[in-house]
C-alpha cells in the first residue's frame, strides 16, 4: 500500500513515526492512493455498441424525416422519425448513466443543448402566436 504525507505529500515508508522530509507526525491514519479503476474490453465493447445504437437509430430518424418529406408517396415514414429519434434518446440517456465513454459525454451535452434550443423554438412560436392573436383581435 502507498502511503503519503499529509503535510507535503512525499512517498512514506511503512512504520516510520514522521515524515523525512518535512518532519510532520505520522499518524496510523495514512492518506492512500485512490485505486484506478481500468476499462475491461467488455465495457469498451458495450460503449461502442451504444454508440452505434444512437448513431444507426438517429440516422433512420433523420433518413425516414427527408425522405418523408421530399418524396410525398412515402410521406408515411415521417411517421416512423419520432420512434428513432425517441429511441436514441433513450439509449443515450441510459449510456450516459451506466458508461463514462467521452464520446457518449459529448453526444449527451449534443442532446441537451438541442433539446434547449427545442424548448426555446417553442417558447417564441409560443410568444408570435400569442401576439398574432393579439393583433387579431385588436
Amino acid at each position: 500500500m502507498n502511503n503519503y504525507c499529509r503535510n507535503c505529500g512525499i512517498k512514506l515508508e511503512n512504520n516510520i513515526k514522521e515524515c523525512p522530509n518535512c518532519k510532520t507526525e505520522v499518524f496510523e491514519t495514512r492518506i492512500t492512493e485512490s485505486p484506478k479503476t481500468e476499462t475491461t474490453p467488455e465495457q469498451i465493447a458495450k460503449e461502442k455498441k451504444y454508440i452505434l445504437a444512437i448513431i444507426i437509430l438517429y440516422a433512420l430518424s433523420v433518413a425516414t424525416q427527408s425522405i418523408g418529406t421530399i418524396y410525398k408517396p412515402l410521406n408515411f415514414l415521417t411517421l416512423l422519425s419520432s420512434p428513432f429519434s425517441l429511441s436514441s434518446k433513450i439509449i443515450l440517456i441510459y449510456a450516459r448513466i451506466t458508461t463514462k465513454n467521452k464520446a457518449i459525454k459529448i453526444l449527451f451535452i449534443i442532446f441537451i443543448v438541442t433539446l434547449i434550443l427545442k424548448l426555446l423554438a417553442i417558447i417564441l412560436l409560443i410568444a408570435a402566436c400569442s401576439t398574432m392573436v393579439s393583433n387579431c383581435n385588436g
